[in-house]
Parts: C-alpha cells; sequence; structure tokens
C-alpha cells in the first residue's frame, strides 16, 4: 500500500494489483482523485476472466443503461488485455463479490497487507462474504443508475 502526508503508513490505498497468472491477466490499478474505482470481483465464467469494480463515476451508467449499477466492467481478451464491457454482457447474478471491500480496520496494525485470502475477507467482511454482485447491488439502491430526467 502506498499512502502519503500526513500519515505515510495509513491511507487510501493507491495501487492494488491482481493477477491470474494461468491467463496472464494482471489488473493493475493507480488511483488518482476522481473516478476511484473499488475492485469488487475477480472471477473465472466458462474459462474467462471477469473483474467488476464500483465507482461514483456516473458516466457509467450511458453503457450500463437505466437501473444498471454504478460498476465498471472487464473481460480479460489474450490479445488486447482488459476491455471494458457493458453490464448487459456480465453474469452479475452469477459473479461473486469475493475481493476485499474495506481496507481500513481499528488500528494500522490490523489493516490488510500483502495476500488477502478468502479467509481472511471473510473474517473481515462479514455475513455478505459471498453474495453476487446483483444482490451486493440490490442492498445499495443508491448505487444504482436512474434514467435521465
Amino acid at each position: 500500500m502506498r499512502s502519503g502526508f500526513p500519515n505515510s503508513s495509513r491511507g487510501r490505498i493507491l495501487e492494488e494489483e491482481i493477477e491470474y497468472k494461468p491467463q496472464g491477466a494482471k489488473w493493475q490499478l493507480e488511483r488518482g482523485l476522481e473516478h476511484v474505482v473499488q475492485p469488487l470481483s475477480f472471477y473465472i465464467i466458462d474459462g474467462v476472466p471477469f473483474l467488476a469494480a464500483a465507482t461514483g463515476d456516473k458516466s457509467v451508467c450511458e453503457r450500463n443503461g437505466p437501473g444498471g449499477y454504478r460498476a465498471k466492467y472487464f473481460r480479460w481478451n489474450a490479445k488486447s488485455g482488459w476491455v471494458e464491457i457493458s453490464q448487459r454482457d456480465v453474469p452479475v447474478d452469477r459473479i461473486r463479490q469475493n475481493l476485499l471491500y474495506g481496507t481500513l480496520s481499528a488500528t494500522p496494525q490490523d489493516d490488510p497487507r500483502g495476500l488477502v485470502t478468502l479467509e481472511k475477507k471473510r473474517s473481515r467482511d462479514g455475513s455478505y462474504h459471498n453474495e453476487t454482485l446483483k444482490t451486493f447491488y440490490e442492498r445499495r439502491p443508491y448505487a444504482h443508475c436512474t434514467p435521465a430526467k
């Protein structure tokens, strides 16, 4: 984790990396101040890696449509890398929210570092560790795309 002033040992995450070596799929994220994304799921469906990430960027609603979720979705392509796709092309009822959602603990010593296993994730995220993206967003109506007025 890289963070900055005033507390260089703790702060928002500036870099994140997810890798699936069998297919060479590697997701690297450097966070800027705008349109931060929070990876929610890295999942293999029918041999194809998918990545879903929550975002506050409302422009994703143009791609996902009214009633869609404020999330970015990517499918791995061995030739071109990660390709952003529409929510319509993602099996949100099958993909589980399997990445760590909360990263700050009560104390800095308890913050996650290095590899976060599913068992560590279960102990941090509580009872929602096995929900699908669909149920994750159904509990968060504020993160839905609304029709233009």
